[in-house]
């Protein structure tokens, strides 16, 4: 029995152990956060993703320097988690 409760109220204790989210409150926010986002997704495809190696797609390398250097010009468009 005491099994079953301990078992039962697991999922309750990993909730509350889980992070809260804060959510930014202005525009200037919703842009660093994009800003961070655009940052972490170029390192973690430039640290993960086959075509880094890719001999037969040399230009990989430079497409997705391109990708971020064109993401990073829209983020000052970001004012909301909409943007």
């Amino acid at each position: 029995m005491a099994v079953a409760l301990c078992t039962a109220a697991l999922p309750f204790g990993l909730k509350a152990a889980e992070p809260q989210v804060v959510l930014p409150a202005t525009a200037q926010g919703w842009a660093e956060l994009a800003l961070q986002d655009i940052e972490a997704a170029y390192q973690i495809t430039a640290e993960n993703h086959p075509g880094m190696a890719d001999a037969q797609n040399p230009n990989f390398h430079r497409q997705l320097l391109h990708a971020k250097t064109n993401a990073l010009l829209l983020v000052p468009q970001v004012n909301s988690a909409y943007g």
